[in-house]
């Protein structure tokens, strides 16, 4: 998995290596800028005949900038401009040596006056702008220069580029000030930065590119936050004498006589997950609507009172033999499924899976939450976000921090459903996914996850790497269905008919 960090662990991890292994800074920003300058020219080509510029701070971003610039200059560009904001007084040290160096090079720099505002800049000329102002320094909101200066770079047709995090992008989690630069490709150094993967900041970092600038591997690695990509998916190949009572087997609790396709969806995504012995547990009224959408499914009707579960749906099961247990599609929030979720969090001893109304159940329900976190057994919760409101009780300060909270206080793995999708344990460790797409966010798309998690956790057992790869073989699939039947149109049974297709492709087999 790819290393992540906040803003804030990369600059102890560039001041460690600086005071620590004696690297100089000068080194650093050198790497940093060759970095960006390659990556321009990976995407550009040559760039002769590109009207460039490069808009610096008088920090080290802009430090960076005015070292892209130098590099940028060998390649004799069109024309190349360096447009400062700030002071020449108030350059750090490092950025002011590369400031000097450019100037030496007679490369063309500007000092920008901020009452004048910013109409006399050639901005329509421009196509290629290099956005090297702030990065993670912002702190509060943007001045009223800055807004203005972003408005208008943001209404030219150049192609954008931010150097390690678009000016704009404010705080430590994807929080964004008045005004952001747009960015078709950012440059982040050394590893990616929480801030660009969470929204609302990462819909203006466009296409992210990781630059080496030597920083050891092993600072890279000491953080509690990850993200998972497809290489990372490792599902083992099932034995040759494998029979369906050694390859999972699951109990699923879901349904209603409003919800009966949210059942049905999410044991079928269990079945075609690999699961060996799928039962579905519905209320006793929809029994023959559930068997009549899939004759492969095992469907039992309990006991039912107003068309949902109630407090004497659960007497005769035993679930001691199951290998996973998926409670909650479907299931509606009353009087009697709250007995019901009582019951089966009191008899489990598997690994559960938690999902939509059994989550508003323990929201709502200080006696289920208490329950709850005396249990010994492994669970899952998998709240949207809205879902996760609930379970918080109490208003967000900070995803990050409210996530590990919850995580801790349920002593449960959180998977909270998004983009990216996080998944948290008890010791504060994060893992992030970004696969999926926003056609999936249509009804019935988390009850297909909710089976997959459960036929997972079945077959290869209850770990964050189980459960990170079965979100990833669920976004995947919404990939395949978005690019054969386009984005706006996917449904949930689209996501299922594409689960196979999915793992088969991202597996293997």
């Amino acid at each position: 998995m790819k290393p992540v960090h906040l803003p804030e662990s990369m600059k102890d991890i560039d001041k460690k290596t600086i005071e620590g292994l004696g690297v100089e800074s000068k080194c650093l920003m050198e790497m940093a800028g060759y970095s960006i300058y390659k990556e321009i020219l990976s995407e550009k080509g040559n760039v002769d005949s590109e009207n460039i510029a490069i808009f610096c701070g008088t920090g080290n971003n802009g430090g960076d900038g005015f070292v892209v610039a130098r590099w940028l200059s060998f390649r004799k560009p069109k024309d190349l401009n360096i447009y400062v904001m700030g002071n020449e007084e108030k350059f750090t040290q490092d950025a002011r040596y590369n400031y000097e160096l450019a100037k030496k090079l007679g490369i063309k720099i500007l000092f920008l006056d901020e009452e004048l505002g910013f109409d006399y800049l050639p901005f329509d000329d421009f196509t290629i702008i290099i956005d090297a102002l702030l990065g993670t320094g912002v702190k509060g909101s943007l001045r009223s220069s800055f807004c203005l200066l972003l408005g208008q770079i943001n209404n030219t047709n150049a192609w954008k580029i931010a150097v390690d995090m678009p000016t704009g992008i404010n705080g430590e989690e994807g929080a964004v000030s008045d005004a952001v630069f747009n960015a078709d490709m950012t440059v982040t150094m050394g590893a990616l930065k929480i801030p660009l993967i969470l929204p609302p900041a990462r819909e203006y970092a466009g296409k992210i590119k990781i630059a080496d600038i030597g920083f050891p591997e092993k600072f890279l690695k000491d953080t509690p936050f990850s993200l998972f990509e497809s290489d990372d998916v490792a599902i083992p190949k099932r034995s040759p004498q494998a029979h369906k009572y050694s390859v999972g087997k699951i109990a699923i609790f879901a349904g209603s006589s409003t919800y009966s396709g949210a059942a049905v969806l999410t044991a079928s995504a269990a079945l075609q997950s690999g699961c060996g012995m799928v039962r579905l547990f519905v209320p006793d009224c929809i029994e023959s609507i559930c068997k009549s959408f899939n004759p492969s499914l095992l469907v039992h009707g309990l006991h039912s009172t107003n068309g949902t579960f109630d407090g004497k749906s659960i007497s005769d099961i035993e679930l001691e033999h199951y290998d996973s247990i998926i409670a909650g599609p479907g299931l509606t929030v009353s009087t009697e499924t709250e007995y019901f979720l009582n019951d089966v969090l009191s008899l489990a001893s598997c690994p559960l899976v938690i999902d939509a109304d059994a989550l508003n159940l323990v929201a709502a329900s200080n006696d289920l939450r208490e329950l709850l976190k005396k249990k010994d057994y492994k669970r899952l919760l998998t709240p949207h976000r809205g879902e996760f409101r609930k379970l918080l009780a109490k208003d967000e300060i900070s995803i990050i921090r409210d996530i590990q909270d919850l995580s801790s206080e349920l002593d449960a793995i959180i998977l909270l459903k998004g983009m990216p999708t996080m998944l948290a344990n008890k010791d504060g460790k994060i893992i992030f996914t970004e696969a999926g797409n926003q056609g999936m966010a249509t009804a019935g798309s988390g009850d297909v996850l909710a089976g997959l998690l459960g036929s997972f956790i079945a077959q290869f057992g209850f770990s964050e790497k189980v459960i990170a790869e079965s979100i990833y073989i669920h976004g995947h699939a919404g990939n395949m269905a978005a690019s054969e039947l386009g984005m706006l149109g996917i449904t949930s049974s689209d996501i299922l008919d594409f689960l196979s297709k999915s793992i088969k492709e991202i597996a293997g087999w």
